[in-house]
């Protein structure tokens, strides 16, 4: 049986790096550009998952260091990935 599905997150080639330094620490998310941009002037027109890359928050994107539960939940309040996707491009560059 053959199952189709569609994904809609950028690829990783067209990807940019958003992060956030916060405490020291470095937080970085992959993402579209032209979505964020769209995000940023108006965050209804876009799924946040259709603008990453990879739904996961990292510490060093590059050679694929993610930061602990704890170290989210301090800095982000949550742990939760949209939560602190939010704050990384609200508040990051």
């Amino acid at each position: 049986m053959l199952v189709a599905f569609t994904t809609y997150m950028v690829s990783l080639d067209d990807a940019v790096i958003a992060r956030l330094e916060r405490g020291g620490s470095r937080y970085e998310i992959l993402v579209d550009p032209d979505l964020v941009d769209a995000w940023k002037e108006n965050p209804s027109s876009v799924d946040l998952d259709e603008l990453l890359a990879v739904s996961e928050v990292w510490t060093d994107s590059r050679n694929g260091e993610r930061p602990t539960s704890d170290a989210l939940e301090s800095v982000f309040g949550s742990n939760d990935i949209q939560q602190c996707v939010e704050i990384i491009l609200k508040q990051g560059s």
